[in-house]
């Protein structure tokens, strides 16, 4: 429903002008991400605790949404989290009543622009990371990673400060959730490359944990647990990739 290249609502254009609510879903792909924060059962099964609260938990930080347009993932972090500012990552267009959103910043680039990163760097530590791009799964991984290591890089290289979280990527506790896009040709190819993707996971996970260790061993601050899930909203080849990491 959103004008790919103006961002304009085409329910807004056909109805006349009627403004259309700034909460109103801009995408189907908004119902995957509000489950997972909608549903305590998720989160709270991951982390072996029944006291968390999504907002509460993960609003300390910035948010980044990778591959956000048209921006149904970014609502879910303003509106379910209440994340005070959010690096929305797109070539494409963001809706209107997204970008009108309070916090938002669109990096109209790809991720992995020198550009981008500096943005990204600027925004940093990040609470909450999220990415619903229509991508290979391993390539996904493998991009956020990388991009999330060299912006570690361009922190450290910046020079210290008074708040040495300010230094850092992430701010913890941190939630990562990624949709795994997996290569569908029958029921039995989507088992096999789910059963591959489990095997590259833990280990991108342990990169990523390593980024705020300054590269050594990862298993020393920060402990991770993770879970696939296959959602509501999640198409018959797709299944989320939710990782929580916790300082020790």
């Amino acid at each position: 429903t959103t004008d790919s290249q103006t961002g304009h609502d085409l329910r807004q254009v056909e109805s006349g002008g009627v403004a259309i609510p700034l909460d109103t879903p801009v995408s189907r792909a908004y119902y995957k991400l509000a489950q997972l924060f909608d549903d305590d059962d998720i989160l709270q099964g991951i982390s072996e605790t029944n006291t968390i609260n999504p907002s509460q938990l993960l609003s300390h930080g910035a948010g980044m949404d990778v591959g956000a347009s048209p921006g149904g993932w970014t609502q879910v972090l303003h509106n379910t989290l209440h994340i005070p500012t959010i690096v929305s990552i797109d070539p494409g267009v963001l809706a209107q009543r997204v970008l009108d959103l309070p916090g938002v910043y669109h990096l109209r680039a790809d991720m992995c622009s020198a550009e981008t990163k500096q943005v990204m760097a600027h925004h940093a530590p990040y609470s909450v990371i999220v990415c619903d791009a229509c991508i290979d799964s391993y390539i996904l991984i493998e991009k956020i990673v990388g991009t999330l290591h060299d912006i570690s890089a361009l922190l450290k290289n910046s020079g210290g400060g008074d708040n040495d979280n300010s230094r850092s990527v992430f701010s913890f506790p941190l939630c990562i959730v990624l949709t795994l896009k997996l290569p569908y040709k029958t029921t039995d190819s989507i088992s096999r490359n789910l059963e591959k993707a489990l095997k590259y996971i833990p280990d991108h996970l342990r990169s990523l944990v390593s980024i705020d260790n300054n590269g050594g061993d990862e298993n020393i601050n920060v402990d991770v647990k993770y879970k696939v899930v296959h959602l509501f909203a999640n198409s018959i080849s797709e299944r989320t990739l939710v990782a929580l990491f916790h300082k020790k």
